[in-house]
């Protein structure tokens, strides 16, 4: 009796285990991008970073992201349209991407982004999205030169000349001084935003970082701030 007993529980184990991993999958491959179009008069052109916004927007954020992270995944995919909309479109925030090298797995889709940026600084953000879209689809092993130079092919990309960049790892020192910067920044985990110079790590859930965008750009039409 007790050896029927172990056993059932041994397959409820096993039954709820797979229900836990189903669950987590449906949830990751439930998020998706918004498709939305970054317009091309917002790509601050000549950036060594990918920039979109008008130069005259109230406050800067910066990202530090990195493509194998789920975190930076989900913020790109789900949080950056809804900034985009909220604050990018209409003036008050300018955003800056930095690809931040947390693992040594990290570098080639790194490159490979900044690859699609030479080219087009408009198609960058199309190439991101995808890279992220990917990754969350498949996983680490999405990235890869045959995705990397299909993305490039599928945004009319000069084929040839992405796939010079790619194979030669042109960007690898640029990577690698973005992750000594972050790292003097005090940056130890992504995705993490410098909202207007004021670090705040990991992905907050969009209504709060609505608060906190709400209340740089509060201090930033009153220096002097209220008691």
């Amino acid at each position: 009796m007790k050896k029927r007993q172990k056993k059932n529980l041994i397959l409820a184990g096993i039954v709820i285990g797979l229900i836990v991993i189903f669950l987590a999958y449906k949830s990751i491959n439930s998020t998706s991008s918004s498709g939305f179009k970054v317009d091309p008069s917002l790509v601050v052109q000549n950036e060594p970073d990918p920039t979109i916004g008008k130069p005259d927007a109230l406050i800067v954020i910066e990202e530090y992201s990195d493509f194998t992270c789920p975190h930076c995944a989900r913020f790109s995919l789900e949080t950056l349209p809804k900034l985009y909309r909220d604050y990018i479109k209409t003036g008050k925030v300018k955003f800056i991407f930095k690809p931040f090298l947390r693992t040594p797995q990290s570098l080639a889709p790194s490159n490979a982004a900044l690859c699609a940026y030479e080219q087009d600084p408009v198609k960058f953000w199309e190439y991101h999205e995808k890279l992220f879209e990917g990754f969350y689809k498949a996983g680490p092993p999405y990235y890869n030169k045959r995705n990397f130079i299909a993305i490039a092919h599928q945004l009319g990309l000069d084929v040839e000349k992405f796939k010079q960049c790619l194979e030669s790892q042109k960007y690898k020192k640029d990577l690698l001084e973005i992750q000594k910067e972050a790292l003097e920044r005090g940056v130890r985990a992504t995705p993490t935003l410098f909202i207007a110079g004021y670090p705040i790590e990991g992905a907050p859930p969009y209504q709060d970082l609505k608060q906190l965008i709400d209340k740089a750009l509060e201090n930033m039409k009153n220096p002097q701030g209220t008691q």
